[in-house]
């Protein structure tokens, strides 16, 4: 990669500088050059390649490095694109000037597209010239992020990795850091958390990363380099990667260089081969540390009160963290303990039994843990209570504050608790296979049975001038950091409100720079003055393991499993339980998080509005896929409609939806706070919702239980949803509503229904061998947007069907086109109930036959008769043999045209009698 000051721009510079004129520059070019070379030497005469220019932008930022430097910055958001660039120019629109000149690898930018976001880029020029700062009258200092000390600092990275492996060998891991182990989950294995050295780099998994093998035998790898992010901040990186092939060190196409260790060979589901080399710095650091605890413990220092069981009794614990007992639980050994959480008090007792250390007077106790590795937390070693019986929830609570950092496992049996265990900051927590109990007469059950991340936000700033959709720098914002999660929230009702009050503008975005704030992405709305800005307290928690949450008391409201305010997280494999209570799993606050073969159940006698499997709740970018029943909904999004909620968005839930029914609903259920979210799999019962909701194709639709419509829209916020390619079956008939239903005799289509668009029912399938109402019903009940239905290649098996779809509004607007190409739906029962002021497409009956006219007589006429009858009266063209009859010719024309049929009449030209007989033979298309 090269960068020069062109011939050109030091002849700016210097007649500036002695005109003592300001040197203005503001433009980034960016080109792709056939057959660069980045790595030659550029000519510094060269010119702006014009045939070959992909973008330009202004320059966004300048900054003053010293007298003599200045760097010129500007910033490709994710909605710039796509093009592909290798030549960079940095060029002054005022003076008509090629100032500098980058040639680079080239350069792959991506925009955001449906299902998939574009790259940030941000482009930097550091200009050296003597006076360049007063020059052009830059005073600002240069942001960390415009500077580039990748020449400086490549050195002293190489020289530190080769430190390390000169030292203690060129790979080694320190305990079990990145051991690939097998899961209770079948085809899937654990690469474990902790430190290891791939070719002297260092790198460090900090929680568990799981991976799914398909095939055996195969290798894993770990793949290391070294990079950084868009702020400048290097550290090495590490992927893992599953295959049956021999790989080694490579370089990307960006140049970096990757160095590739095999860690280890699987044969089966639960047979691994390790080959980790824990080499003899691993040992020289464990007895380093080891003899820096010994003398801790000698000194009284570090934490750790010594002694044996009897001259601990009375002692004081003064706020250490450990507790070495000698001679426990024999002569020839030593046990050290964990205190969680640490206390200040006078030993009053050590029961080893129960794991609880008490103290004199009102102190409450401390809990014992046998010392563990530094990042896990096994849970068995604190003697818990597994039979269900003692209640264990101060025991859980003071290891779920010792959770931080900690990889938390060895949940096992019943655990009884009476209040909400919260794990604000572990790195992950598998429940393997565990059930807790609770009674909602007795118990204070606030939120969640059991917790996972942070509650709330942190207000920062009040917006007082409007944020324009598509923008990525906010302006200067007090108290914000690079790298925290903030959420952009109108607190005044906007267009998604109307319905319920938690329907607010809001989103959620990774702050990338600061002064001014730049985010991850584009603006999804516009948010006027007065809105407001929160940083979030987001955390990556992976998830996994089975939780059966059992009410033995009264059903209530009870919330199974939160997972709050989490990013990036993983939570396949999670299955929840949840007996005698009302939401089994939600996740708030989420963003881009995931998970496969996941399962969420809430299974109770009574019923209530709010029995649900899954909840996505003011969540982005998520996508769930697994089993969610409920009593009511088995999936469902929607918001607690608190301060800073973003509106559902992106997000999708597949695999099976249930629903036992008992509601009276749909399954897969959609609130009007969600845009762009969906379902697919197998759904009993569909509700889309909000704006753009949709279902993958190929996803079936059943009634969820027999006589209810299997799609019945709610909330609509526009008439944007998709239900293309679905396969939609309906059990029994309706009282009222169509199978596919939108307004039939609710008020889910009207006044709040504010943006148009097309409801896609293309390539639907539809079977309802008893239905007797419409097939489709859709009635507009006061909104006046612009919209339109798409029912081409739609197969209707509805044989008792009165109508196929029923389009008239009661109030507002009709739609202002339909279409039917290849669509047999409008042919099913009567036809079509539309507003006649709706145009259509690919509605149209033909025909053909032939018509005698006599010899002597005027004209001749014969009946046509529509085999299904149109929703107007259509228009006729007829073709026609035009052979004389005699020396006349004859005209063929329609007449008395109906809806139901039209009559063919055949007349002489010379509007005579006819010199004699014949036939007349026609074809006839009525088309609407």
């Amino acid at each position: 990669m090269a960068s020069v000051i062109t011939i050109a721009g030091e002849q700016l510079f210097a007649a500036k500088a002695q005109a003592n004129e300001q040197l203005d520059i503001d433009t980034f070019i960016f080109a792709n050059v056939p057959n660069q070379d980045p790595s030659a030497p550029i000519n510094r005469e060269e010119g702006i390649p014009t045939a070959h220019i992909v973008y330009q932008q202004n320059v966004q930022q300048v900054g003053r490095i010293n007298d003599n430097v200045v760097v010129y910055s500007t910033v490709l958001d994710s909605i710039t694109g796509p093009f592909e660039f290798n030549w960079v120019g940095l060029y002054s629109s005022v003076n008509q000037k090629l100032v500098a000149i980058n040639h680079v690898p080239t350069v792959t930018k991506t925009a955001t597209a449906p299902g998939e976001a574009g790259n940030t880029l941000n482009r930097n020029f550091g200009i050296e010239y003597s006076g360049i700062a007063a020059l052009t009258n830059i005073t600002v200092d240069a942001e960390t992020w415009q500077l580039n000390f990748t020449a400086r600092l490549s050195g002293m990275d190489l020289l530190t990795q080769q430190l390390a492996a000169d030292m203690n060998g060129k790979d080694w891991f320190i305990e079990d850091g990145l051991k690939v182990v097998p899961r209770a989950t079948a085809n899937s294995f654990s690469v474990t958390p902790g430190v290891g050295y791939v070719s002297g780099l260092r790198v460090e998994l900090k929680q568990e990363h799981i991976l799914i093998v398909q095939s055996y035998p195969q290798f894993v790898y770990v793949d290391a380099w070294f990079s950084g992010n868009a702020n400048s901040t290097w550290s090495p990186q590490l992927a893992f990667t599953v295959t049956n092939a021999e790989m080694d060190d490579y370089i990307d196409p960006s140049g970096t260089q990757h160095y590739v260790y095999k860690l280890a060979r699987i044969f089966t589901s639960d047979m691994v081969e390790d080959f980790r080399a824990e080499a003899a710095g691993a040992s020289r650091q464990w007895v380093e540390d080891s003899g820096n605890l010994q003398t801790d413990m000698i000194n009284g220092n570090g934490g750790v009160l010594v002694g044996t069981y009897l001259s601990l009794i009375g002692k004081n614990i003064d706020g250490k963290s450990s507790l070495q007992v000698n001679k426990f639980p024999s002569d020839d050994k030593n046990t050290l303990f964990n205190l969680v959480p640490p206390r200040s008090g006078i030993i009053k007792n050590i029961n080893f039994i129960e794991g609880i250390v008490t103290f004199e007077g009102s102190v409450e106790p401390s809990y014992l843990s046998e010392r563990s590795a530094e990042n896990n937390l096994d849970i068995r070693q604190f003697k818990l209570d597994a039979t269900g019986s003692v209640d264990e929830t101060n025991k859980l609570k003071a290891i779920a504050l010792a959770s931080k950092g900690k990889r938390v496992y060895g949940f096992k049996g019943k655990l009884r608790v009476s209040e909400s265990i919260s794990f604000l900051e572990p790195l992950s927590i598998d429940f393997g296979d565990v059930e807790f109990i609770v009674n909602k007469d007795s118990d204070i059950l606030t939120g969640a049975v059991i917790n996972i991340g942070y509650i709330g936000q942190e207000e920062v700033f009040t917006t007082t001038e409007t944020l324009e959709e598509g923008k990525i720098s906010l302006g200067n914002i007090g108290g914000v950091n690079v790298g925290d999660i903030i959420s952009i929230w109108n607190p005044v009702d906007a267009s998604w409100s109307g319905y319920r009050p938690a329907y607010r503008q809001g989103e959620y975005h990774r702050v990338i720079s600061v002064n001014p704030v730049i985010i991850d992405g584009p603006l999804f709305d516009t948010y006027p003055s007065g809105s407001k800005i929160f940083i979030l307290p987001a955390n990556k928690i992976n998830v996994t393991g089975k939780v059966r949450i059992s009410n033995i008391g009264q059903y209530g409201q009870i919330i199974g499993v939160r997972l709050v305010t989490l990013l990036n997280s993983n939570f396949s494999g999670l299955d929840v339980d949840l007996i005698g209570g009302t939401h089994a799993l939600i996740t708030e606050r989420c963003l881009n998080c995931s998970g496969q073969n996941m399962r969420a159940f809430q299974q109770s006698e009574l019923t209530s509005s709010l029995d649900y499997g899954l909840v996505i709740s003011a969540s982005q970018n998520c996508q769930f896929n697994g089993e969610f029943h409920g009593e009511r909904h088995g999936a469902t999004y929607g918001s607690g409609g608190r301060d800073g909620d973003a509106i559902n968005r992106d997000c999708l839930i597949t695999g099976n939806v249930t629903t036992t029914g008992k509601g009276g609903v749909q399954a897969a259920n959609l609130h009007g706070n969600a845009e762009r979210c969906g379902f697919g799999g197998l759904l009993q019962g569909y509700n889309p919702a909000g704006h753009d909701s949709y279902v993958t194709k190929g996803t079936k639709i059943v009634s969820p239980k027999i006589n209810i419509s299997p799609v019945q829209f709610t909330e609509m916020k526009s008439t944007k949803h998709s239900i293309s390619g679905a396969e939609i079956v309906m059990y029994g008939t309706t009282t009222g509503r169509g199978i596919i239903d939108a307004g039939g005799n609710s008020t889910s289509f009207n006044e709040y229904c504010v943006i148009g668009g097309v409801i896609d029912l293309s390539n639907v399938k539809i079977e309802g061998k008893e239905h007797n109402k419409s097939v489709v019903n859709i009635r507009n009940r006061g909104s006046n947007v612009q919209w339109y239905i798409n029912s081409d290649g739609v197969i209707a098996d509805v044989p008792n069907s009165i109508v196929g779809a029923a389009i008239i509004p009661v109030s507002g607007t009709p739609p202002l086109k339909m279409s039917f190409i290849d669509s047999k739906l409008w042919q099913v029962g009567t036809g079509l109930s539309i507003d006649p002021n709706t145009e259509t497409s690919g509605i149209y009956l033909y025909g053909d036959g032939n018509i005698f006219v006599e010899a002597s007589e005027m004209s001749a006429s014969t009946p046509i008769t529509f085999l299904k009858s149109f929703h107007k009266k259509p228009m006729i063209t007829i073709n026609y043999d035009n052979e004389n009859i005699g020396n006349s010719v004859p005209i063929l024309k329609d007449t008395v045209t109906k809806s139901t049929g039209f009559t063919i009449v055949a007349i002489n030209a010379r509007e005579e009698t006819w010199p004699e007989s014949g036939t007349i033979n026609y074809k006839w298309k009525a088309e609407v």
